[in-house]
């Protein structure tokens, strides 16, 4: 007995080990679970707003398909919906407030409508459909859409306005009206006019939505993200920042307009923050300014519970970010630069030691790859796609080594159409990111939160977009640079239009304008709302001199042409260019080419202007790029008789054509005084006495000075130089005086452009010349007479080049009336000259020379040579302004017709010189 209770004992001590292990297990297990944070969820939303989508293609595609179908014109119009009703005529007394108290909707009819994306398209009259063979069918084929039933209305409100609308049963409706686009087109189908309307409900704005807002209400594991701020877009900008804080949201992620706008409010004193105010962050944004360094920071940390998130944001450093922050004294560094990236998120780690690194990047799609390699970052939201494509879930695990050793991002996440989404965030106990889950918000039907702030915003958009005054017509109606009618302007055939009235209004020789990358479009007559949205940010406008050095780097910036109409804002987006007007098809500036110390009077925007040191009088023009584009497009609408003589004054200016022009310049060539050393073998030669200084002179150490001054005149193909060269210098020794250069040069010549290269030695004028010129001297060598010389020449040279300045051959007759009988003398002669800048130094190595080959006759004498070739070679550095040091050589060899061998000279040294151009006619 005593046995079976030992049994029975040990049977019950054996269940109970078993049941205490369960329940250690059990209440392990629970503890584990109740020690592990709760995923923490990142709410995503953005601030961004497109007005164009797909409601005007599908006309369009109708208007092409057909010979016999012609578009008229198109207008666009604010219109009101409320997401399946549509106001099809607007009265100019019917405003939101207004149609948000309708109660009375009376029904008119049942009709068809074709959908189309987010648009839908209906004729003034059910019949017009019957006008295109095949009829619905091969309408609704064509364009790839779907007739759908929908019905016409009419509304009145309280007050007795009365509006025809269509409605759309399919449609989901909502509690608030807000505004849409509506587009007028006016088609000719075999002669007869028909209208078609299309209503389209612009994309953005809708979030985020007020249950996302409530989910992130609970802070101990929700955190609200907004991407961007909407400082691009027109309106309130405190009033957006209220709608922010409104949300309780926890990060704005800024990108550069965003910023800017920080600056410009705070600036004019009306940036009002509070304490409720989320964190905002640009972490590539260099920012001095102490009353926006307070409230812009590199990054923000947020902690839920036990774990730490730390947020950063990336800029992409392209042209025009750069631009628009620089003018606002903030420096936008690279990310891409250097290991700056991965010093911030060091000292973040360092600093917070976070969990997990979010990142909200508006750097473009194709970045993604230099992303995937930023160890450190855990995920990235980068931008929005205007799409649907994304998937509305994605969830990634990582296993415990996967976990620890990751080299990039786990996600990289787009937000698609409607902007918004969840990522939840699972966490282990040792700090270890577990799982990622991605959902798209794209489900969530709730209504947005603030409804009627976010349709307030919309129509201030709206209202700045379509301000009804038509600046720019209709380009369907015109050729533009040879392309054919387009419905949408290019930013090349605008911005040349733009930049050529610039600089005809205020006379100088060239304008620029930086080309912005908008691609914000309406169809039919541009008003001055979208003029102002293409040129983006505004800022003050200057003229000022610049070198040609400047310009030529300009050049290099210089805006793509027009393709055939087509119209791509991503071209614009990454780099720096510019529209010019001023130079011809040559790239040259009245037909001569861009010298880089010649300075040129220009138009320009101010923060382009800045990166020239050199620029000088530089003048305030009173005006903004803005106030100067629209003033300029005004004064052509008001100008012209009629609308097409407006189309035709606008397709004129949008060629950018630079009238041929006479330019007359008086140029101050050289200026300078030298210190030299003279060596000379002709005057022990037997060559003392040919009337040549440099030969008959002493060895010896010298100071001489030279100088040439200019007048060039030029006119369509042809130039006329006129001017006068003189170089003197002497010694004096106790017994005798020794001139080593002697040489006054009064000459005239004439060129003409008969053909225009382009190469790899730049642009070259090839055509004949003529010259004349007398040549003497300040005074006669010892025993001998003064020099009299009368010179004529002509041949073919090459000249105007970018570097070969001159090359020639030519035919020279000299008539010496140095002795008396005179004589003539003939002679076949070449001759060069150029000038290129060394590279990677501030050197400039320029170099002339002749060579004259005299004919022989029976007048000659000892002092008539039969060759002579002179090479000059300098090697100069700018000094001060117009001051350059120069090192050079001067060579000169000749023989004579009746004395042997030969005589030379060599003169080293150094000058200081000075040069200025005198541009009396531009």
């Amino acid at each position: 007995m005593l046995f079976f209770n030992s049994g029975i004992l040990s049977m019950r001590f054996s269940q109970a080990i078993k049941t205490l292990i369960v329940f250690f297990l059990t209440a392990a297990i629970a503890s584990a679970k109740a020690f592990a944070a709760e995923p923490i969820s990142l709410h995503y939303y953005d601030n961004y707003y497109q007005p164009g989508n797909s409601w005007n293609d599908a006309v369009e595609q109708i208007a092409a398909s057909s010979s016999s179908i012609k578009m008229l014109q198109a207008a666009t119009e604010i219109t009101y919906t409320n997401g399946a009703k549509y106001v099809l005529k607007v009265p100019m007394e019917l405003t939101l407030e207004e149609i948000n108290a309708t109660t009375d909707f009376e029904f008119d009819q049942r009709i068809e409508v074709l959908e189309y994306g987010s648009s839908f398209i209906l004729p003034s009259r059910r019949s017009d459909f019957n006008l295109f063979s095949g009829g619905l069918e091969e309408l609704s084929r064509l364009i790839k859409a779907d007739f759908i039933p929908a019905e016409l209305f009419y509304g009145t409100t309280p007050s007795g306005i009365r509006f025809p609308l269509v409605y759309v049963p399919s449609r989901r409706e909502q509690k608030l009206w807000h505004t849409a686009y509506k587009l007028d087109h006016q088609l000719a189908i075999n002669g007869e006019k028909v209208l078609f309307t299309t209503v389209s409900e612009p994309s953005g704005l809708d979030a985020p939505t007020s249950d996302m807002v409530e989910n992130a209400s609970i802070k101990s594991s929700n955190a609200l993200i907004s991407i961007g701020a909407g400082g691009y877009m027109p309106g309130d900008f405190t009033r957006m920042l209220r709608f922010i804080s409104d949300a309780d949201t926890d990060i704005a992620a800024l990108d550069a307009d965003d910023i800017l706008r920080f600056k410009q409010e705070t600036d004019a004193g009306r940036l009002r923050l509070s304490l409720t105010d989320p964190s905002y962050i640009s972490s590539n944004a260099e920012i001095k300014d102490t009353a926006i360094e307070k409230i812009i920071k590199p990054y923000a940390i947020r902690r839920f519970g036990k774990r730490n998130i730390a947020f950063i944001s990336l800029i992409p450093a392209t042209a025009e970010n750069i631009s628009k922050l620089k003018a606002a004294e903030i420096n936008l560094k690279n990310p891409k630069d250097g290991n700056w990236l991965s010093a911030l998120i060091a000292e973040i780690r360092e600093k917070h030691a976070p969990d997990i690194i979010a990142a909200v990047s508006f750097m473009p799609k194709s970045d993604e790859g230099w992303l995937a390699s930023a160890a450190g970052i855990d995920i990235v939201i980068g931008p929005k796609e205007w799409n649907l494509a994304s998937p509305v879930k994605t969830r990634i695990e990582f296993s415990s080594k996967e976990a620890g050793n990751r080299t990039g991002p786990a996600l990289f996440l787009y937000p698609d159409q409607k902007g918004t989404g969840t990522i939840l965030c699972e966490v282990s106990r040792n700090g270890k990111l577990e799982a990622i889950e991605a959902i798209s918000g794209r489900d969530d039907k709730s209504i947005p939160f603030r409804m009627e702030t976010r349709n307030a915003m919309k129509q201030d958009i709206m209202n700045s977009l379509l301000t009804g005054d038509a600046l720019l017509p209709d380009p369907r109606h015109i050729s533009l640079n040879g392309n054919p009618p387009s419905q949408f302007y290019h930013a090349a055939d605008f911005y040349s239009a733009s930049v050529s009235l610039i600089r005809k209004h205020y006379k100088t020789e060239l304008a620029a304008l930086r080309v912005h990358s908008s691609a914000s479009n309406i169809l039919g007559d541009v008003p001055t709302s979208i003029i102002k949205h293409w040129l983006g940010a505004d800022e003050p406008l200057k003229t000022a001199l610049v070198p040609g050095e400047f310009l030529k780097k300009l050049m290099a910036k210089k805006a793509p042409e027009a393709n055939s109409g087509n119209w791509n804002s991503s071209q614009y987006m990454l780099n720096e260019q510019y529209a010019i007007s001023g130079l011809d098809s040559s790239n040259s500036i009245a037909g001569l080419n861009i010298r880089k110390e010649e300075f040129y009077s220009i138009t320009i925007p101010e923060s382009a202007l800045a990166a020239e040191p050199k620029a000088k009088d530089i003048k305030d023009t009173g005006d903004t790029v803005h106030s100067a584009v629209i003033r300029s497009l005004t004064a052509v609408k008001e100008n012209s008789q009629d609308r097409a003589d407006w189309e035709k004054a606008v397709q004129n200016e949008a060629a950018n054509i630079t009238d041929p022009r006479s330019l007359w310049r008086l140029n101050l060539s050289n200026l300078s005084l030298y210190v030299s050393n003279f060596g000379a073998t002709g005057k022990g030669n037997g060559f003392g006495n040919v009337g040549e200084s440099q030969l008959s002179t002493e060895n010896q150490t010298t100071i001489r000075g030279s100088a040439a001054l200019i007048s060039e005149f030029y006119s369509g193909r042809f130039r006329l130089d006129l001017g006068v060269k003189a170089d003197y210098g002497k010694i004096v020794f106790p017994s005798h005086t020794s001139e080593n250069v002697d040489s006054l040069l009064y000459e005239g010549e004439t060129k003409y452009k008969w053909k225009n290269f382009n190469g790899r030695l730049g642009s070259l004028a090839l055509g004949p010349f003529a010259s004349a010129g007398w040549e003497t001297e300040f005074t006669k060598n010892d025993g001998e007479n003064l020099k009299k010389i009368l010179r004529g020449k002509s041949g073919l040279k090459l000249f105007e080049g970018n570097y070969v300045k001159e090359f020639y051959l030519g035919l020279t007759t000299e008539q010496n009336y140095t002795y008396s009988p005179y004589y003539t003398q003939f002679a076949a002669e070449t001759g060069y000259k150029f000038e290129i800048t060394i590279p990677k130094t501030a050197f400039t190595l320029s170099s002339d020379g002749s060579y004259r080959r005299f004919a022989r006759s029976h007048n000659d004498t000892k002092a008539d040579l039969l060759d002579r070739l002179e090479i000059n070679s300098k090697l100069s550095a700018s000094l001060y302004k117009d001051l350059t040091l120069d090192i050079f050589a001067k060579w000169l060899y000749a023989t004579g017709k009746k004395i042997p061998g030969f005589g030379n000279s060599l003169e080293t040294g150094f000058s200081i010189s000075y040069k200025k151009l005198f541009k009396l006619k531009k």
